[in-house]
């Protein structure tokens, strides 16, 4: 039954009650109109709530010029590729400290090598360090503190036979620094791997807008 059908029903039962059906109607519509204005209320805060949410999915999005997209791509593009080498130059190292390169002079270039891609990613990153995001760079920034451990436990293994090194409140053999650079190698690695992620999702967040 359809509420305009409802409503004849009800008008023509308490027309015949006289001036009792007066304030019966009254009464009726009066509740009505409390009950409209509550459900007016009801679906306007679920209308609320659903362009909050709407807002907050806009928000998850960045939306800057094509320009700017391009920029900070090339940017994260040079990051990357100055990080990987130092990361590449580490993995490297503990192939010459398993006994791979028996040259000394292999041994000795890539020493200069580690400390060189060391320098190019530090220094890239402190070039990018004003325009990408913070938990980016600090990211990158541990990375490589972990890299000049490597490297200096690599400068001390590729020096010295029976020496003994002390570094970071830490006594080393050529032995021990042998099983740090590995170790540290791993953490390098993963860190590594989870920079790329977080940079993969940090430009999937960009939108790109052509400038008008």
């Amino acid at each position: 039954m359809e509420w305009n059908e409802i409503w004849k029903v009800v008008l023509c039962a308490v027309g015949s009650a006289g001036g009792v059906g007066a304030v019966i109607v009254c009464s009726v519509k009066f509740a009505s109109d409390i009950i409209a204005e509550r459900l007016s209320q009801k679906y306007e805060a679920k209308l609320q709530k659903e362009l909050e949410q709407y807002r907050a999915t806009l928000d998850s999005k960045r939306y800057i010029s094509q320009v700017r997209f391009d920029k900070e791509f090339e940017m994260y593009q040079d990051l990357s590729e100055k990080n990987l080498k130092m990361v590449y130059d580490i993995g490297q190292a503990v192939k010459i400290v398993r006994g791979l390169y028996q040259n000394n002079d292999d041994i000795i270039n890539h020493d200069q090598h580690l400390v060189d891609s060391l320098n190019d990613a530090e220094f890239t990153t402190k070039r990018y360090a004003a325009f990408i995001d913070e938990r980016l760079y600090s990211k990158y920034h541990e990375l490589q503190k972990k890299a000049q451990i490597v490297f200096k436990l690599f400068d001390f293994w590729s020096m010295n036979e029976n020496a003994i090194f002390v570094f970071r409140n830490e006594r080393y053999t050529r032995e021990s620094a042998k099983a740090a650079i590995e170790k540290m190698q791993i953490e390098v690695s993963d860190l590594s791997d989870s920079i790329i992620k977080d940079i993969r999702v940090y430009l999937n967040s960009l939108d790109a807008m052509e400038e008008r």
